[in-house]
């Protein structure tokens, strides 16, 4: 016997059950195949794990590699012939490798416009790609991929479907001889070849290179017709499209389906995936052949999941030989018993017919806007650079420009991070400016940073540290040890933001903080700063509702050290990452008197206890077409006061109490 098995790096070949079993891979856009063998365990001296990798192999193919998969749900019973009271069998099943796909989680994950070839290669080149190779990722036939993208929070899975729905292309997860690579390419591509052939033509059959196919009962072509439309209404986050194909309506019925894709933020991209999805489902049925062959165990890897392979069934109407790819391969014992030989099943389709993506998922996105970006993952190395190239190029594909000052002894990119380290001194900092296309409108930076120490400040006049963003209106962060002065700026750290300011009692030292500050037009802009550990407030740190003009287009960041005199050791800035969002503002924008005429999505007033919030509008708008959202109760507008729009908020709140509200015209 040359077959073998391992299970988490031990080997269990001498109780596994090798005449039956079953190893199942798929070639399905990254769909997962599910198999199963048994083992005995005569003694219950061992346990079988879940998650733990399985290696089956026949040490006389080439490659002698069968399957490699991972344990999933495990049975535990006794055998018909089991007499000892400890005796028992494993019933183990086993997914593909395309399991990997889902294991691990994207932090990060911003990317410019780049093409989808570039993109695979930046997800292969990171951790969670778990160290698949790119052995069948082919460099031409690539397509446009959009910026304004971010996978943080999703998985290498999200990554390649978004790829694979922009270009057409196959992705799976295949053994290449050597390790686990993906197979990312079109299937009409001639990557991924066997020199195994099958034909029904007796005089082709030499049972060395060509075989005769089995159909065992089976009719081994199946044509389906279940995802054949005419008609794709594709929403997104921002709309819909609508596209028709007449060709296929005639060929076959007019007959409509509609998708949700949240990968789509222009009606430009919507349609380019709408048209992809009528291209891959609209043209022909659905062909499925599935052929059963039996080979000495020598022949067993001559075909493998996923490659294309040579083949001719007269009865289906092939005049020659024709490539149809392998989209799913089942190795299991030969069925007449023989040990020296291997059944395998083939569903081989032409071309292959992936999938449909029917749902989209939560990308984070902001309501009305564009989604959550990774604007810098620092995911590079830079050692202390020029002065105008300290921290490279961002993640989004924008260059650092940098105004340093003496004080700064090293600004460098490390281990994901970007670091400052300030000289202590009397007053000394480094600005970072940045630039990027984003709207006005509605503006959300998030960042992680920390630093490694507090400054002492029990002299009014002692040493700050203080780290500052600039997008027209300034956010602060001061650390530094509590001095109780009355002034919150002299008396030690704080927050301000804009005229603004909350002194902060205690900061910790080597503990990441976020930070968020939103910008809504010129009217509004709030911040939050937290401690990562203890999860995000709901409350908004500060907010300044008078902020003047912004320019989230021009920015800067601002890191130093001022005060007093401290002559301690030099303190670090961390910056782990920045996301930066941007869009319209959310649906139900109106304009509101005390704002001069400005847009708002959202404002805050209080009110006298008893009395009722009243807000002027000199947008105009129908009776019945205002719904309005205050503090989570939802009120509809059905009566206005002519001439100036003037509605009421027919609740009572407290004394002082300070209510949100937000618009939405219907």
């Amino acid at each position: 016997m040359t077959r073998s098995i391992t299970i988490a790096g031990v080997t269990r070949t001498t109780v596994w059950e090798a005449r039956d079993f079953e190893l199942v891979e798929h070639a399905f856009r990254g769909e997962v195949g599910l198999g199963g063998f048994d083992l005995d365990d005569p003694t219950a001296s061992y346990d079988v794990v879940g998650l733990k990798q399985v290696l089956v192999s026949e040490s006389t193919a080439s490659p002698t590699r069968v399957f490699t998969g991972y344990t999933a749900d495990r049975g535990l019973g006794r055998g018909e012939e089991a007499r000892a009271a400890s005796e028992r069998r494993w019933d183990v099943a086993v997914v593909d490798a395309n399991t990997l796909l889902n294991d691990r989680l994207i932090e990060g994950g911003g990317r410019p416009a780049e093409t989808d070839v570039e993109r695979v290669q930046w997800l292969l080149g990171r951790p969670y790609a778990v160290g698949l190779a790119d052995t069948y990722v082919a460099a031409g036939n690539t397509v446009a991929m959009p910026s304004n993208t971010s996978y943080s929070g999703q998985y290498p899975r999200d990554v390649l479907e978004d790829c694979a729905a922009a270009s057409g292309k196959n992705y799976y997860v295949v053994y290449d001889g050597a390790a686990l690579a993906l197979f990312y390419d079109l299937d009409s591509s001639a990557n991924w070849s066997s020199t195994l052939r099958l034909s029904d033509v007796d005089a082709d059959v030499d049972n060395t290179i060509t075989w005769a196919p089995q159909w065992r009962g089976a009719p081994g072509l199946r044509r389906d017709p279940s995802e054949l439309y005419s008609g794709v209404w594709l929403d997104y986050p921002n709309g819909y499209v609508f596209l028709r194909n007449g060709s296929i309506a005639s060929n076959y019925r007019q007959r409509e389906t509609r998708l949700y894709d949240d990968r789509a933020h222009t009606a430009v991209q919507a349609t380019a995936i709408a048209s992809n999805y009528l291209a891959q489902y609209g043209l022909v049925e659905d062909d499925t052949i599935s052929p059963t062959i039996t080979v000495a165990k020598q022949y067993v890897n001559l075909a493998r999941t996923g490659q294309r392979i040579s083949t001719k069934f007269t009865h289906l109407g092939d005049s020659g030989f024709t490539w149809r790819r392998i989209a799913r391969r089942s190795v299991r014992p030969a069925a007449g018993g023989d040990p020296d030989a291997y059944d395998i099943d083939f569903e081989l389709v032409r071309p292959v017919k992936v999938r449909r993506r029917i749902a989209g998922r939560d990308t984070g996105t902001t309501r009305g806007g564009e989604p959550y970006r990774r604007w810098d993952e620092f995911d590079r190395t830079v050692t202390n650079g020029t002065s105008s190239d300290r921290w490279g190029i961002s993640t989004s594909g924008y260059a650092y420009a940098w105004d340093t000052f003496p004080g700064v002894s090293s600004a460098s990119v490390g281990e994901g991070v970007g670091t400052v380290i300030i000289d202590d001194g009397a007053s000394t900092d480094a600005a970072i400016s940045g630039t990027g296309a984003w709207s006005a409108d509605l503006f959300t930076m998030t960042a992680r940073v920390r630093w490694d120490r507090v400054p002492d400040n029990t002299a009014a006049s002692g040493k700050k540290a203080f780290l500052e963003f600039d997008f027209g209106i300034i956010l602060t962060v001061s650390v530094s040890s509590y001095n109780p002065s009355p002034d919150p700026i002299t008396g030690g750290g704080y927050i301000q933001l804009g005229s603004e300011v909350l002194q902060k009692t205690a900061w910790s030292a080597g503990v990441w903080y976020r930070l968020r500050l939103e910008m809504q037009s010129t009217v509004l802009a709030r911040v939050k700063v937290w401690k990562e550990a203890e999860g995000e407030p709901s409350a908004w740190t500060l907010t300044d509702s008078s902020i003047g003009a912004t320019s989230p287009n021009l920015w800067a960041i601002a890191v130093g050290l001022s005060g007093g005199v401290e002559p301690v050791s030099p303190l670090t800035f961390d910056v782990d990452w920045i996301d930066f969002s941007s869009g319209p503002l959310p649906e139900g924008v109106v304009t509101m008197t005390g704002s001069s005429g400005q847009r708002v999505a959202r404002t805050e007033v209080a009110v006298a206890d008893g009395s009722t919030a009243v807000f002027y509008t000199f947008t105009p708008y129908r009776d019945n077409s205002l719904e309005i959202w205050v503090d989570g109760l939802t009120q509809r507008v059905t009566e206005t006061i002519a001439g100036n729009g003037q509605f009421t908020l027919d609740f009572t709140p407290f004394d002082g109490e300070v209510i949100e509200a937000a618009w939405t015209i219907r």
